[in-house]
């Protein structure tokens, strides 16, 4: 009588002996419990049926691939839906991996296949599923020495490594078995038993440096630079309404631009050959033409009339400021209407936050918006301080207060007492003009006719990003602002490579959609402390 609890390895082999790996051999990846947890797709994915990465690297070819799933990793996804004190996240995720699994038994039980024999995907994969026993506890107590009865020894992980090792003895020829985990004690201990290791990573980004940038750069004749901004300037910057429509040129005038690589919204900056005139201009939302800055241009010349228009917010702005073109084209996209979703990655310093609270609050002046919402991300720099005393808005205090310090500085002019800054911060707060949210709260909301920023977009992981940007309501803005490198490591499931804005850029790039637009910030205008401080720290 067959052992339904053990692997039938033979049945195992013949499935992967009838896989066609191509060139390349098979690889069997055997997931460890935090993978599924942090990625529900991750089955999927390391079968090859997805694109993803692992430790960096593409998915494999589709087909190519074998998964084997420990009972003990199914154990521990039981586990993980039921703590209560688990993050909703890790717990929802398992529950989807548990379903993921559950639909794979079905079809394979469709076509008379089961997880202890392997179950053959559509797509060309395997599936199968190793049992850790008593009986191979025993045999690993007499070849490694490991005893699973001693406490220190008897960690889930051990078991699941474990497993994956049964797997390299039964496969040896047939396939290239790869424990994968998040853990670095778990990849650690795989090793020290000649276990290949790696970690897995959803789309990494890779290296942080070749992030998009949001930005083409052309080489132009002095002549056709000096056509360009005659044209754009004479028919729209500073203009009305109907001027800013008008200001375009189409794009087949402008040579050496990269037809394939040009994006809606995409700011182009045009450098005349052999000089230091630059130009920035910005592709249209049909991607068929060429305008300039007319929605900066009318800000600035709005604020240094006076206010404009009386409203809630009646100080005079600080118009002291000197934006570099990285900064104009960003106060462009944050005042251009037709962006709905503009990501901003930038280093500590470059004037993220700022530029984005001051562009909103002149639209909420303006009457385009009926006020401005600050959303950030709880992580702390430190470790966590505990509970904190009085009701939502005393709790979100110390988050509030770095915007609030910007607020200070945008009202800050002079002869306007400190007082009264302070008073005007709180009228804004008040008339909920300004209010601070907290992401913990914000599922089931609609956020209409507001302009959203969403601050530290690299704490959030890829859904919960998607959660907070799916709040967006009619006539509403959201502008996303972070930096990869100031990932906190206290964050679980984000890395720096890993995270909800890099997945945003990502797949801004992959996937142009009319309304979102992307731009990254070089310059840092804090301080050169600050700047030197960010320099020693990249690594590219």
């Amino acid at each position: 009588m067959k052992n339904l609890l053990a692997t039938d390895w033979q049945a195992v082999r013949d499935k992967i002996k009838s896989l066609k790996a191509g060139s390349g051999p098979v690889q069997v990846f055997f997931p460890d419990t935090n993978v599924l947890c942090l990625n529900p797709r991750a089955l999927r994915i390391l079968l090859g049926e997805l694109r993803g990465s692992l430790d960096g690297t593409p998915a494999q070819t589709p087909g190519a691939n074998v998964v084997g799933l420990s009972n003990i990793v199914q154990r521990e996804l039981d586990s993980v839906k039921a703590n209560d004190r688990k993050d909703w996240e890790p717990r929802r995720n398992a529950l989807r991996s548990q379903q993921e699994i559950e639909e794979i038994v079905r079809k394979g039980l469709e076509d008379a296949q089961c997880l202890r024999s392997g179950i053959v995907r559509p797509q060309g994969g395997v599936v199968f599923k190793s049992w850790y026993t008593d009986e191979i506890a025993r045999l690993d107590r007499e070849q490694y020495g490991i005893d699973i009865t001693d406490r220190l020894q008897a960690n889930a992980d051990t078991k699941i490594v474990l497993s994956a090792l049964r797997a390299q003895q039964e496969l040896a020829g047939l396939a290239r078995v790869i424990f994968v985990s998040n853990d670095l004690s778990a990849r650690t201990q795989a090793l020290e038993l000649d276990l290949l290791a790696e970690e897995f990573r959803f789309e990494s980004a890779g290296r942080l440096g070749e992030l998009w940038t949001g930005i083409q750069r052309v080489e132009v004749s002095s002549e056709q630079l000096d056509a360009i901004k005659s044209c754009l300037a004479a028919r729209g910057n500073g203009g009305t309404s109907q001027s800013v429509d008008a200001a375009v040129i189409p794009l087949d005038r402008v040579t050496g631009l990269v037809t394939r690589d040009i994006f809606p919204h995409q700011a182009v900056i045009l450098h005349a050959t052999g000089t230091d005139r630059e130009y920035t201009g910005f592709v249209s939302a049909d991607g068929a033409a060429m305008r300039g800055s007319p929605h900066y241009w009318k800000m600035q010349n709005t604020l240094r009339k006076g206010n404009g228009r009386q409203s809630v917010v009646n100080l005079p702005f600080n118009t002291s400021w000197e934006l570099n073109r990285e900064q104009k084209a960003f106060m462009e996209l944050a005042l251009n209407p037709d962006v709905l979703h503009l990501s901003v990655i930038g280093r500590a310093g470059t004037g993220k936050t700022y530029l984005g609270l001051l562009a909103g609050l002149y639209q909420a002046q303006q009457g385009l918006f009926s006020g401005v919402v600050y959303v950030r991300s709880l992580a702390t720099l430190g470790g966590d301080i505990g509970y904190l005393p009085g009701k939502e808005k005393d709790k979100m205090a110390p988050w509030a207060q770095p915007a609030e310090d910007l607020l200070s500085v945008i009202f800050r002019t002079e002869g306007v007492p400190l007082q009264k800054i302070k008073d005007q911060i709180q009228r804004l707060k008040d008339r909920e003009v300004f209010e601070v949210q907290p992401p913990t709260y914000m599922r089931g909301r609609t956020i209409s006719n507001k302009y959203v920023i969403i601050d530290e977009a690299q704490g959030f992981t890829r859904d919960m990003l998607e959660g907070i940007m799916s709040r967006g309501g009619i006539s509403t803005k959201m502008v996303i602002i972070g930096d990869p490198y100031q990932v906190l490591s206290e964050n679980k499931g984000v890395t720096r490579t890993n995270n909800g804005l890099v997945h945003l850029v990502q797949s801004g790039k992959k996937k142009p959609r009319l309304g979102y637009a992307h731009i990254k910030l070089e310059q840092v205008v804090r301080s050169p402390s600050s700047a030197l401080a960010t320099d020693l720290f990249r690594e590219d």
